[in-house]
């Protein structure tokens, strides 16, 4: 009965919506066990099953994917050697570089496609958005999401921009796409939907910040009318500062 109803974002309802949505399995016998392999996707069921099939094929066991995980989890960890210090210390160390690393995210299907920028539409990395810019469209090798800019602006990204620059340009180029698709650079982007949670608008130090860093992959006059848009709209008509009369007027906020 509440399908559609309590969703947050009007027209993102999909196939099934609900508080009580999910699945369940009885065994026959105990001790029994059994392997499941889940495909997802947030553009479509089929697309879902592409992503499972290409990703875990036929015959691909738990204790494979647990060895992948591990690899590229090893792998990406070793980026920073550390010396010194406690094992306790250690593992703290190595354990807030890898919650570092599980936001953003990759949004697109391994088809490259992906939910637009507020729209039910579909989005795909091998179309070019700008034919006249060289960075743009198939340059793209992921299409990010999970943009918590509110806690990542100060330090994550200029952390990201020295140990894996190729990732955060690959995120700049994902907030100048979902500016093209929304008119607006993200604030608080969660999957394609923009929360507009906290205050600010934090998207310009980032990509500041990556331009000063020399990352230059994307369209720095295209991000620079981007961010003007955000300082210069009137408050009433800019979602990213709605306060921003007090500041537009007298050149402080009060």
């Amino acid at each position: 009965p509440e399908a559609g109803r309590y969703k947050l974002y009007n027209g993102y309802c999909r196939a099934l919506a609900g508080h009580d949505i999910g699945a369940y399995w009885s065994y026959l016998q105990d001790g029994q066990q059994i392997e499941v392999s889940i495909g997802v996707s947030f553009v479509s069921v089929e697309n879902a099953r592409l992503n499972l099939d290409t990703e875990q094929p036929a015959g691909t066991t738990f204790d494979a994917l647990r060895q992948a995980a591990h690899d590229q989890w090893q792998k990406a960890l070793s980026t920073i050697e550390i010396e010194g210090g406690t094992p306790d210390e250690r593992t703290v160390f190595y354990t807030a570089l890898y919650h570092t690393l599980i936001h953003p995210n990759i949004l697109n299907d391994v088809n490259g496609e992906y939910p637009l920028m507020e729209s039910e539409g579909v989005g795909n990395l091998s179309q070019k958005a700008n034919a006249s810019s060289p960075f743009k469209g198939d340059k793209r090798g992921s299409h990010f999401t999970v943009f918590s800019l509110w806690d990542t602006y100060r330090c994550t990204h200029q952390l990201f921009t020295l140990l894996w620059p190729d990732r955060q340009e690959q995120m700049v180029q994902s907030m100048l796409q979902m500016y093209r698709e929304s008119g607006w650079l993200p604030k608080w982007e969660l999957y394609g939907r923009e929360t507009f949670t906290m205050e600010g608008d934090p998207a310009i130090p980032v990509i500041v910040d990556s331009w000063m860093k020399g990352l230059r992959g994307f369209d720095i006059e295209e991000a620079y009318a981007a961010m003007r848009k955000g300082a210069t709209t009137r408050g009433k008509d800019n979602p990213l500062r709605p306060d921003n009369d007090d500041y537009m007027r007298l050149g402080y906020c009060p």
